[in-house]
């Protein structure tokens, strides 16, 4: 086995794509695929993560000589670390990297193993593929998550497309609190077929095997959970209304909110610059929480459409105890997304510290809910979870975000 070495006659970075796998337990893998630009000497390197249509940048990409690879993830902060190293594998020699993904917004012990290979795009089997039958799986599914167990079980809509050679599949999962982003897989011959995620915070894998119109499997999220799942296809399946799982317990009352911004510290209320008289868009949300990113990319660009007449601020619900760590995570947030309104710190992660931030409400479901308020701060709507880019509800839910931000701002 030889150590990888870099050559100095190369004049132009080399792009290469490696098949990454995140270990969710001992015999079950993740996994995903991502791009290696190396430059010359490492002080440039990029890394790029693949989910179906989705491309990540890694923020911080370090080589150390050639032998070690580090990367930052946006958003969540989270690591790989990786030795580098080369192994002959037939013909010709291929890169390999061993390592461990961290995620610091978790315990310290949160560690998963990682390795991953090149690959090698010309020798893609895709002709073979062709070349077979595939069962298709495109389409609606109804999902029913530990479907043996009444108290623990849950459902959500699979929402799988399926390229024209049939082998290569990607979609996603909604569910009444939001979706499970971008997921990309394969399905073969004989029915299997599995769809995964790796954004920095979702570790995720849904891996079965399809029947006729019925799907069945277990589905992984990193390292600490397995459930099964049982499915059948729908093309009908709906969610319950987002817009009628949270609401005020008193509809003519104004809402109240009574919390500390997030890097001063100073009290805010409604009452306030910059909230006092304006309609106000709140957002509960966490920087652990990938829907609640996918949530802030779209009302930061809407801001700015519509500051004149509506005010928004964010709530965040973090999970370190230590405040300076959530001010730095939080200070990182607002730079990664250029969130212009206020930043407000609602307490710990969890739906018990978000009750007790907002006791108006009958209860605060999900990560994020979004408040409408009129001028007088009394709850317009209520918006329970988010449905993301990846799914076919997000463009009819910038509409109706849109639609509700003319609404208040013009009542």
């Amino acid at each position: 086995m030889n150590i990888i070495a870099f050559s100095s006659a190369v004049a132009q970075p080399a792009s290469h794509l490696f098949k990454g796998f995140l270990a969710a337990n001992d015999s079950v893998e993740v996994p995903f695929y991502f791009t290696w630009q190396r430059s010359l000497d490492g002080s440039t390197d990029q890394i790029t993560i693949h989910n179906a249509e989705e491309r990540i940048k890694a923020l911080q990409v370090q080589r150390y000589g050639d032998t070690l690879l580090r990367w930052t993830m946006p958003v969540f902060n989270s690591t790989i670390e990786a030795n580098i190293e080369q192994k002959e594998e037939g013909f010709m020699p291929l890169v390999r990297m061993q390592g461990t993904f961290r995620d610091p917004l978790r315990s310290a012990d949160y560690v998963i193993p990682f390795r991953a290979v090149e690959v090698i795009e010309n020798l893609d089997n895709g002709g073979i593929a062709a070349a077979l039958v595939m069962p298709q799986v495109a389409g609606k599914w109804s999902v029913t998550f530990s479907p043996a167990d009444s108290t623990q079980s849950s459902t959500a809509i699979a929402e799988i497309k399926q390229d024209t050679i049939g082998k290569n599949i990607s979609g996603t999962l909604l569910s009444a609190t939001g979706d499970f982003r971008y997921m990309s897989g394969e399905i073969k011959p004989d029915g299997s077929f599995f769809m995964s995620c790796f954004d920095g915070a979702h570790v995720f894998l849904l891996k079965g095997m399809m029947e006729n119109d019925r799907i069945k499997g277990n589905f992984y999220s990193g390292k600490h959970w397995q459930e099964p799942f049982e499915g059948m296809r729908d093309e009908t399946a709906a969610l319950p209304d987002a817009y009628h799982i949270s609401y005020v317990k008193e509809a003519a009352t104004p809402l109240q909110m009574n919390l500390p911004d997030a890097f001063t510290g100073k009290i805010t209320t409604l009452n306030d610059a910059p909230f006092a008289g304006k309609p106000v868009v709140i957002q509960i949300s966490g920087t652990w929480c990938p829907n609640c990113m996918d949530e802030t990319a779209l009302l930061a660009q809407l801001y700015p459409e519509y500051a004149d007449n509506v005010e928004f601020c964010a709530v965040f619900f973090e999970r370190p105890d230590d405040m300076e760590v959530v001010r730095r995570q939080l200070a990182s947030y607002q730079s990664y997304f250029h969130i212009q309104y206020p930043v407000l710190y609602g307490g710990k992660a969890g739906r018990k510290y978000a009750n007790e931030a907002f006791p108006q409400l009958n209860e605060i479901a999900s990560f994020p809910t979004t408040i409408f308020l009129d001028k007088n701060h009394q709850v317009y709507k209520i918006h329970s979870g988010f449905s993301g880019p990846a799914t076919s509800a997000y463009n009819d839910l910038v509409i109706d975000f849109r639609q509700l931000l003319e609404e208040i701002g013009n009542r």
